[in-house]
């Protein structure tokens, strides 16, 4: 992972409590720093991020920052929202059909939408949103072992 990419990750949670993340050679683990000079270390850059931000709520923080969230709805039904300062806006909406792996993902603000396997709407949703969104990491879909 290149440190773009992780600083990217470490901001969807932190938003501006982020200070710098750096990997550590030695022990393959990310620092994550943050608030007034608080380290998180984990070895993934997103759990290092996870604890930090759950450190800051403890304290009683509350993120306000651009982020993108998946929201789980009745059965198999996601929605991807972008959230900042208490807006909510929805983007996309994932949904499992009758047929086995066979799903749609329906833009809610473009009216585009995309059938097929899992893998292939995710890739859509990924795809949209690295074009018009660049600087927000999607997190992984709900369930998602990758």
């Amino acid at each position: 992972m290149n440190q773009t990419e992780a600083h990217r990750i470490a901001r969807h949670y932190l938003g501006d409590s982020l200070l710098r993340v750096e990997e550590n050679l030695w022990s393959k683990h990310w620092n994550v720093f943050f608030g007034a000079g608080k380290v998180a270390i984990a070895p993934t850059v997103e759990e290092a991020a996870r604890d930090a931000a759950d450190q800051l709520r403890a304290q009683g923080w509350a993120p306000s920052h651009a982020r993108l969230e998946w929201r789980t709805g009745a059965g198999k039904e996601h929605a991807l929202v972008y959230r900042h300062e208490g807006l909510v806006l929805p983007l996309y909406r994932v949904f499992a059909s009758s047929l086995p792996d066979d799903y749609g993902a329906e833009s809610l603000t473009r009216g585009t939408s995309a059938y097929g396997s899992l893998a292939f709407v995710l890739a859509e949703i990924a795809a949209d949103c690295a074009h018009r969104i660049p600087s927000l990491w999607l997190p992984p879909f709900p369930g998602d072992s990758r």
